[in-house]
């Protein structure tokens, strides 16, 4: 994760973040969200996310830890990211999303959470 942060991170401490555009794509559009799919289960078979045929799931042991998840939160708060959305397959199916949750609400600079959920 310090590779991540030494490589998207070139900001000087003695710059107010309003003059740092942070996360940057290729036109200057800046980011300040991030998207975690959580896990790729889901209670329900909708097309959505999960067509009859022609996808592979990861491991369970391949999907970021909770410290991985929150560490990646960490470091986009820094580089300007302040909401996060929990999506999966299904986010209210892993077994430590209140954990992921407040982790993520204890991060300075993280100002809005969301969860996208089927409901069920």
């Amino acid at each position: 994760m310090e590779k991540v942060e030494q490589k998207y991170t070139n900001r000087s401490v003695t710059h107010p973040v309003t003059q740092d555009p942070g996360i940057t794509d290729q036109h200057g559009r800046s980011f300040n969200y991030l998207r975690i799919a959580v896990n790729e289960k889901c209670n329900l078979r909708c097309i959505y996310c999960m067509p009859e045929k022609g996808i592979s799931f990861e491991p369970q042991d391949k999907l970021l830890t909770r410290k991985e998840v929150i560490r990646v939160i960490q470091v986009v708060a820094k580089l300007g990211v302040n909401k996060i959305r929990f999506t999966g397959g299904e986010p209210l199916l892993r077994k430590d999303l209140v954990e992921l949750v407040s982790g993520a609400a204890e991060t300075p600079g993280i100002d809005s959470l969301n969860l996208t959920t089927n409901g069920v």
